[in-house]
């Protein structure tokens, strides 16, 4: 270490540490011991090998060391703190009296059968805790095992993830890190798929690697000894099967030779999957004393036992002091603070098998819907899915969603079984508070989410729930139909015609297997309300939407969603104003933060010509959801139809990129074009927009009669009436054209037809202005606003206008 760079290291610690002496290092490390001044210890200080350090964000580093600190068990060794020294990133632990498992195995004297497997019992046992804390550490081998007081503890969990998650660059550097790829682990004790880079590598890597170090303890060699290069050692473990372990050793039972064999399987499948499996094994062996210090001597097997039990008892317990002194030091974090707010990440699927999406997505919505129901605020779903395929801290997610904690995860499904592993993290300082992992069989997803949801609820310090009548149906529905339904809602989610038809069949599928499954019959209502006025009429879409209410009806009406999809097909269609909004205050009595009620009363108060209400009523949406992007454009749409120019200009600039060429009833960069009076851009827009349109753009007749072009705009206005007997295009788009062009009788025909037509872009006449400005107050206008129950818009003051 350079004199600066152990300046830095002691400034940065100041007097809560005193340097001391230097340990020597392992392959990524330099390892110092230092005088805790405030607890009148030792603890052992790991800096980051410089050349390691190049490309490694020292913040990220310290944020992923975080997650391993919270591993408190007798054979861990816990990490105290982490940070950086200058761009150094260090790491602190206990100091561990004794020696590494290494330096025991170098002094060439072999363990005894019971030392090995007290030994090897203890690694499991430190596995068996981390995996359950959803912790894998990628670099299991003699060095990273410390023998003390008779007991075996593990050091170093996390750090191999830590250092490969905070890169911030493609390495250049010749370093072992590189040679070796920190991904890999150590060569000599690397598992197969993590030597070939399989990003799908999960906790059964450590199990490989256990079963290495199993392999050279018993039979007194490492398996590959004759593989003295990196690649040869590589090569090996991918292709090469060792000896039987009781073929190299006589001595070791046939039982435990099996299990060592086991976990050096190539295919993780074949290995015992989990590190509990793996202790289980070993107790049912037979109880085996644990090892002796080196340096220890014993006139008899029964002495020696007593005297190594007694010591591991001591070494538990000094661990457990630690333990105890760190918790109260950093502060509990299994108890989560009572903002019972949480934003639910896209759990990432983790399976090879990219088709897999879905089953990933799906399990996120429904876990959403139900944390909702026990009570919890949750971040609306958009803002949650902006995250997806990226790696945010939770505090830079909390300053966006503004909540508490975050819940992430990973799904990986192979067949019929699926491994969820997933942790609660809070905002304020990217501390894990609670992490769960388990394989289930896909016919018991629904009560692995009733497991997950109860869990986690339990730390926000809400009493159990009982089952809901939704759990209940749920519980009789097939493995089949639930799968149909999250590949229907998959589907929908990619917005468009063939996705909206892939949608409709995947929930008539479900439904084929199970009538009365809720959730097929609520998801195919949703599909069509989003076909109806984009691709079909809402005339033919509306009987098909309220038929499957009507049957909802007689199944579960205690769900938020049945009342708030009742609601919102009311008011974009119905314009049974009272209606939507007895519906939606329903809908929000069982779940107050329901979307789709908000969104209803949005409308109803659109129609109300509550101006003000409306804007307000779009706040909420975008509080509860803040990037979500719809509460934006039906700001930027109110404003552009209204004709208030600086509003437009306000709300278009902070209109996200993809929705400003929306083909959403016109194109939107041409309405908002139009607004603000620039006519050249408008029919630019409209123009190119039409392909994405699937038809011709009403709204360019307009751009084209503000620039004097009549003949063109006459030749447009004929090209969409003709194909609106051929395609769906909202009606008051094709009036407004007509109006611009001076046909009233024309511009009242398409009025009409809007009505007739159940249009919901007709809820908006109250608001739009030029080009119906000059025919507001004509009867045929007014009968129209008063059939659909709607009045003209008070906007107060006119901002902008």
């Amino acid at each position: 270490m350079s004199d600066l760079l152990l300046e830095q290291l002691q400034a940065t610690f100041g007097t809560a540490y005193a340097l001391e002496r230097e340990l020597g290092g392992g392959g990524m490390s330099r390892v110092f011991v230092a005088r805790d001044n405030a607890l009148g210890r030792e603890v052992v200080i790991k800096i980051i090998k410089a050349d390691l350090a190049e490309g490694v964000s020292a913040e990220r580093f310290t944020r992923e060391v975080k997650l391993a600190a919270r591993l408190q068990q007798a054979n861990i060794v816990p990490v105290l703190s982490a940070g950086t020294a200058g761009d150094v990133p260090y790491y602190t632990m206990p100091f561990v009296k004794g020696e590494s498992l290494r330096a025991r195995i170098a002094i060439g004297q072999p363990l005894t059968i019971a030392e090995s497997t007290g030994i090897l019992r203890d690694v499991a046992r430190a596995l068996a805790y981390a995996h359950a804390e959803g912790v894998v550490h990628r670099d299991i081998k003699p060095e990273n095992i410390l023998l003390s007081g008779g007991a075996a503890v593990v050091t170093d969990f996390g750090i191999a993830k830590a250092m490969r998650a905070s890169r911030t660059q493609d390495g250049s550097t010749t370093s072992e890190l590189t040679q070796a790829g920190m991904s890999l682990g150590t060569p000599a004790y690397v598992a197969p798929e993590q030597a070939l880079g399989d990003p799908n590598t999960d906790h059964r890597a450590d199990l490989y690697a256990w079963g290495v170090i199993a392999y050279e303890l018993l039979s007194g060699a490492h398996m590959f000894a004759d593989r003295t290069t990196t690649h040869a050692l590589i090569a090996a473990h991918v292709s090469d099967v060792p000896k039987a372990l009781h073929v190299v050793n006589a001595q070791v039972p046939p039982a435990l030779s099996a299990l060592v064999m086991r976990a050096l399987e190539k295919d993780p499948a074949r290995r015992p999957q989990s590190a509990n499996a793996l202790l289980t094994a070993l107790e049912s062996l037979g109880e085996q004393p644990v090892v002796a210090h080196a340096s220890a001597t014993a006139s008899s097997s029964n002495s020696r036992t007593k005297t190594a039990v007694r010591t591991s008892v001591v070494a538990i317990a000094v661990l457990a002091v630690i333990a105890l002194v760190w918790f109260t030091r950093r502060g509990t974090p299994s108890v989560v603070a009572l903002d019972r707010s949480v934003i639910v990440l896209p759990f990432e699927n983790t399976s090879r098998d990219t088709t897999q999406e879905y089953f990933a997505d799906g399990l996120t919505d429904e876990l959403q819907g139900r944390l909702v129901t026990a009570g919890l605020r949750v971040t609306g779903r958009n803002t949650a899915f902006a995250y997806k395929g990226k790696h945010p801290t939770p505090r830079e997610v909390g300053k966006v969603a503004n909540v508490a904690t975050v819940l992430s995860g990973q799904v990986r499904r192979l067949g019929e079984q699926f491994r969820v592993t997933a942790e609660l993290a809070s905002t304020a300082n990217d501390s894990v508070m609670w992490s769960y992992s388990k394989i289930s069989r896909t016919s018991e997803a629904f009560a692995l989410q009733r497991e997950l949801v109860d869990s986690i609820i339990a730390r926000f310090q809400i009493a159990p729930r009982a089952i809901t009548a939704r759990e209940a149906t749920d519980a009789s529905v097939s493995a089949q139909a639930h799968d149909y339904v999250l590949r229907g809602r998959f589907a929908f989610n990619q917005f468009g015609p063939g996705s909206f038809t892939a949608a409709l069949a995947m929930y008539d599928s479900a439904l084929a297997l199970a009538p009365r499954y809720v959730d097929a019959h609520l998801g195919k209502a949703v599909v069509l309300l989003g076909y109806g006025d984009g691709y079909e009429s809402p005339r033919t879409v509306l009987p098909r939407v309220q038929a499957i209410l009507a049957v909802v009806a007689g199944i579960d009406t205690s769900r938020a969603d049945y009342w708030a999809t009742q609601s919102l097909l009311m008011a974009n269609w119905g314009w049974d104003w009272p209606k939507v909004r007895s519906d939606a205050a329903r809908a929000r009595a069982i779940e107050p933060s329901n979307l789709t009620a908000k969104f209803a009363e949005f409308l109803a108060r659109v129609a109300g010509g509550d101006a003000r209400g409306a804007l307000a009523t779009l706040d909420t949406v975008q509080r509860s959801d803040p990037l979500f992007p719809y509460p934006q454009w039906a700001r930027f749409f109110i404003y552009s139809v209204a004709g208030m120019r600086d509003s437009t200009q306000a709300v278009w600039q902070r209109l996200p990129e993809y929705l400003r060429s929306a083909p959403y009833g016109d194109v939107s960069e041409g309405i908002a074009m139009l607004a603000l009076g620039r006519n050249v851009d408008a029919e630019r827009a409209f123009r190119e927009g039409e392909a994405a349109l699937g038809h011709p753009s009403a709204m360019r007749v307009v751009a084209l009669a503000r620039l004097g072009r009549s003949a063109e705009a006459r030749a447009q206005l004929k090209l969409v009436e003709e194909a609106f007997g051929k395609t769906y295009i909202g009606p008051e788009f094709i009036a407004a054209a007509a109006a611009e062009l001076g046909d009233t009788t024309a511009m009242y025909r398409w009025l009409d037809t809007g009505q007739r037509e159940h249009s919901g872009f007709a809820v908006f006449l109250g608001f739009w202005d030029r080009p119906f400005a000059a025919h507001k107050q004509e009867p045929h206008f007014q009968r129209i606003l008063q059939q659909m129950g709607l009045k003209p818009a008070t906007f107060g003051p006119r901002p902008g206008s």
